[in-house]
């Protein structure tokens, strides 16, 4: 909290605990949601990662002013819809390996018949 006598800052209040607590966490937070933009992976490998970076938008939601738990509430809400998104889009690409492997082992099981007669024929 800043105090002001005509015009210039006389006083400032330390943060409390609580809102150092909830700043680091929310510093944490945006830190590890940049660095999983630059993880490599594939679709459906970091919904545990969005998981663990959800937890750090916990503390600001608990102790924190109004401001932080604001601001917490959107970092969670962020990091489940990251792990949702992420979680159906590694279906989707499961989904689309399991055709493909059906595909080519149906293509494999089949006989090939390639229109020369073999030499038994004749």
């Amino acid at each position: 909290m800043v105090f002001y006598r005509g015009g210039v800052i006389i006083a400032r209040r330390n943060a409390t605990i609580k809102e150092r607590i909830s700043r680091t966490s929310l510093i944490v937070y945006v830190v590890l949601l940049i660095l999983s933009g630059f993880l490599p992976s594939v679709a459906g490998s970091l919904v545990g990662w969005f998981c663990i970076i959800g937890i750090f938008a916990i503390p600001p939601i608990i102790v924190g002013s109004k401001r932080y738990q604001v601001l917490g509430i959107i970092a969670l809400l962020l990091a489940i819809a990251a792990a949702v998104t992420d979680y159906h889009a590694g279906k989707i690409t499961q989904n689309r390996f399991d055709e493909i492997r059906k595909k080519h082992e149906e293509k494999v099981s089949t006989p090939h018949t390639s229109g020369v007669d073999s030499a038994e024929d004749g």
